[in-house]
Formats: structure tokens, sequence, C-alpha cells
């Protein structure tokens, strides 16, 4: 049901909807609906304001003076770089008395940015001569030395486990990884001695938390030398290379732990001190 008392009907006669929020043309005062509101939509008979066209100086207002000194032609293009496209920068003294005072206030705004950053108060010279004002340079940081960073503690252990070699019978719940490092020892032997077997690297085990150091010291033995080997030799496990003390034989590896006198993956110390050696 339509309502001719609201609203207007389009004033473009192939169309002459009728639209309650008509749209009036500023050009020639028509009321149109939402598809024909724009001038090129309705054919507009008057595009262009004729009071303005009529005038001189609306055209003459569109153009820009010459940059250069005492050059009084006007033109359509750009007269300054988008640098100094404000009138305070290129020294503009037609426009610097008709300043209002949002102008003002922007220009005072710009020499506070100006301040801030170190750069001129304006881009141009005291002579009126326009300069160009380059951006400020910013100085990368020096390079620095990367230094190493330490393989976090997951990694280290998933390459200890990877590595590790022991009892395969001891129950992954009661395993404990270590890395074993040869240490020093008394004479040299006839026999395989642990230096010639472990040899200068690490090499990583696993034990059972219950197992005492003295049964570490004699699977260590078994494992790298072999069974079919006896040696009279005074063994030592250190819990590291600057202790100063051997690990008690009689202490098992989980209690070390758990009063914190070894830590899992530590870098046990092996020393021997040997005297006699048969096969």
């Amino acid at each position: 049901m339509e309502l001719p008392t609201i609203g207007a009907h389009c004033d473009l006669t192939t169309c002459i909807q009728l639209e309650f929020l008509p749209f009036r043309c500023g050009l020639c005062q028509g009321a149109f609906c939402l598809a024909h509101r724009l001038p090129a939509d309705h054919i507009c008979v008057n595009p262009v304001d004729s009071q303005r066209a009529e005038s001189p100086e609306y055209y003459e207002s569109l153009k820009v003076a010459c940059a250069h000194v005492g050059c009084p032609t006007r033109s359509v293009t750009i007269a300054v770089c988008p640098r100094h496209r404000h009138p305070d920068e290129h020294h503009c003294t037609a426009t610097t008395s008709d300043l209002t005072g949002a102008d003002t206030a922007k220009r005072e705004n710009r020499r506070l940015i100006r301040e801030t950053l170190g750069l001129p108060a304006t881009a141009a010279t005291a002579g009126g001569t326009l300069t160009s004002t380059p951006p400020p340079l910013v100085t990368p940081n020096a390079p620095t030395t990367r230094v190493p960073r330490k393989p976090l503690p997951i990694l280290e252990r998933m390459v200890l486990k990877s590595k590790a070699q022991g009892d395969a019978k001891v129950a992954a719940v009661d395993r404990l990884y270590f890395w074993v490092q040869m240490g020093p020892q008394s004479a040299p032997v006839t026999t395989p001695t642990l230096s010639a077997v472990l040899g200068p690297e690490r090499q990583a085990f696993y034990w059972n938390k219950r197992w005492p150091v003295g049964r570490v010291l004699d699977m260590l033995w078994c494992r790298l030398v072999g069974s079919g080997h006896t040696v009279n030799t005074a063994r030592q496990l250190f819990a590291s290379a600057s202790a100063t003390a051997p690990l008690e034989r009689s202490r098992s590896l989980g209690e070390l732990v758990a009063r914190g006198e070894l830590a899992e993956g530590d870098t046990l110390v092996w020393a021997e001190c040997l005297t006699a050696s048969t096969i």
C-alpha cells in the first residue's frame, strides 16, 4: 500500500518511484531516489554550479602560483613537493596572513614535532630558497656476537637417552641416566685399560636407581672391558671433574640423587689406580 503523502516521487521521468527519504540534488535541486541520487544517474541538467562556473576567480583559485621567485604565473600543477606542502614550509606569503586559528594550531604542532625529532623548524632556509630536508636517519644497531645458548634440558635429556647403554632388563621407571668421562689413571698395564676402551669422549649410560656405586663400577667394567678380564684395581667414581672425594660405594644412586649429591644427566668421572693385571 503506497502512502503518497509521505516522501516524494523521483523526478526522473523514467523512474517516478516513491522515495520516503528522497535525495535532493545540489545542482538542479531535484528530488531523486537512491538509485538516481547522483548527477550522472539522473542526467542532471545543471551538472556544474552555474554561479561558480561563471566566475573567473573560481577557476583561478584552483590554480597554484609558481614557486619561482617573481613569477606571477599560476598553474594547476603541484608547485611544491609533499615534504614542503605546508605554507610555513615554503614561505608562502600569499596565505600567511590568512591563517585561521586551526591552521595556526596545526603549524605549532608541526613545529613541536620537528623539535622533538631534532629537525629544523622549517624546511626552508633563512634566505628564502627551498632546501631539501632529508628524513631522519635511523642508525641500525651494531651487530652483536651471538653467544651460543645452552641446549634446553629436555633436549639434553633426549640426546642422553638416545645414546645411553645399559641393562635392558632395568625398568624404565627405575633408570637413571648419566654421562661417564674417563679420569686419570696411575700406571699403564698390558690389559685393555679404561682409557683405551672408553676413549677421550664421554659416553652415556643408564643404571637402576637402587644399585650401589660399587655395582655401577662393576657394571661399567664388564660392559666396556668384558667379564673375562680380571684386574686388581682400585676404581673410583667421582660426581664431577672438580670433586675431591669419590662417591661412597655402598650408597645407591637413588639415595645420592635424593640427597642432592648427584643429578640425572651429570657427567661422572671414573678414575682407576691399576696395580697389577691378569687375563
